[in-house]
């Protein structure tokens, strides 16, 4: 097990995760500023939308959802083999630092899930990332069939639910709208004791109880990532320009007939909860090549020393990616709580919104790390994974 040059990964991984952060953003920013969660949890359809929201949503669907997260989800399973290959290199307990890796992870998941927000994706990491260390001494190639495998597994589950009858589905939406109506009555309260108790006894509980369905995706894409690290696809990049060019190409042209699919379901497919469904595991298959395109361009952009100002910038953002996530939502979660904007800003107004945030965190991630090694939220796991031995 070789690990991969730190340099390397500094210019290519963190670069491609400060990318995926911006995309995560982007794709979350709708869910943090309304009850847009619930709202797609119940395949209850957004109703009165402008034209340039409409539009927006599009845009975001084509081109942002899905395909960061599973970005970040890939990176996560090239950051197992790294962790793990590092610390067995310097004699450490590898399977023990990990494991009090995924806890420290689990934790900051669930004071983000508890304190600020539903969509939050770190416990649901903690709990995936423990399955990788029966992966630990495969070959790659069994790590890919079954990375695979349980991508098959989860998108045919996921499909399955596009299926459900009319039966089935009429008390569903019934009980989203009901939950969607005590959540109106919480959130007006802004933060407060009902805000609180709504999102304790509703929000947590839907996150924890569905973390397990989403174990085979996101382990999935974990072993992806486990994959291309032990195949040292990251390691010598200038040599291996051909290979991520044709990566990038065979990437966006299979994402190609899925991008079609969206645009000739959009917005028919959106007004039923059948349609919300099966639009939704449409747009997850061809996230994976979209985001296959994505990283191999980006490998391409930093190998060829290009851009050097918003990469080095990207890979500042990457490198205290921790920090930066929950700090999206802290800055947004407060600002539309505190003012009362929850659930009156409007898709455009989001997007202006991240351009603010993602403005600052490209300013400020550069010129933390310019003082400090680790970002405080980096800091804080580093110290619950090595405790004394950091």
């Amino acid at each position: 097990m070789t690990a991969i040059n730190q340099n390397e990964r500094i210019a290519s991984l963190d670069v491609i995760r400060g990318f995926a952060l911006i995309g995560i953003l982007i794709a979350n920013v709708y869910a943090m500023t309304s009850l847009g969660f619930f709202k797609l949890s119940y395949g209850i359809p957004v109703a009165d939308e402008t034209q340039l929201d409409s539009t927006i949503r599009l845009l975001i669907n084509l081109f942002v959802d899905g395909s960061f997260v599973s970005t970040f989800s890939f990176l996560f399973g090239v950051g197992f083999y790294i962790f793990m290959t590092r610390a067995a290199q310097k004699g450490l307990p590898e399977k023990r630092l990990f494991l009090r890796r995924m806890a420290g992870l689990a934790v900051f998941g669930l004071l983000h899930l508890i304190f600020f927000w539903v969509g939050d994706i770190l416990f649901t990491y903690a709990l995936s990332g423990i399955f990788l260390l029966f992966f630990l001494r495969v070959k790659a190639k069994t790590a890919l069939i079954w990375a695979i495998g349980l991508l098959t597994l989860f998108f045919l589950i996921l499909a399955s639910s596009a299926l459900t009858p009319e039966a089935f589905l009429t008390p569903m939406q019934a009980q989203g709208m009901q939950l969607i109506s005590q959540a109106q009555a919480a959130y007006a309260n802004g933060i407060s004791v009902e805000w609180f108790r709504f999102r304790l006894e509703n929000e947590v509980s839907m996150v924890v109880s569905g973390a397990p369905f989403l174990i085979p995706y996101t382990l999935g894409l974990f072993l992806l990532g486990f994959y291309a690290a032990k195949k040292e696809i990251f390691v010598d990049l200038a040599s291996k320009r051909t290979l991520f060019k044709r990566l990038a190409i065979i990437g966006y042209i299979t994402a190609i007939p899925f991008m079609v699919l969206l645009l000739l379901a959009h917005p028919a497919s959106l007004e039923t909860a059948n349609g919300m469904f099966l639009y939704d595991v449409i747009l997850r298959i061809g996230a994976l090549p979209l985001a296959l395109g994505y990283m191999a361009t980006l490998v391409l952009i930093v190998s060829a020393g290009k851009l050097k100002g918003l990469t080095a910038r990207l890979g500042a953002m990457g490198r205290i990616a921790l920090t930066n996530y929950l700090m999206h939502t802290v800055l947004i979660v407060l600002f539309v709580q505190l003012t009362g904007f929850f659930g009156q800003i409007s898709m455009a107004q989001n997007m202006l919104i991240v351009a603010v945030i993602i403005a600052l965190q490209l300013w400020l991630s550069p010129l933390y790390l310019s003082k400090y090694r680790y970002g405080p939220m980096e800091y804080i796991w580093r110290r619950i994974t090595y405790g004394k031995l950091s």
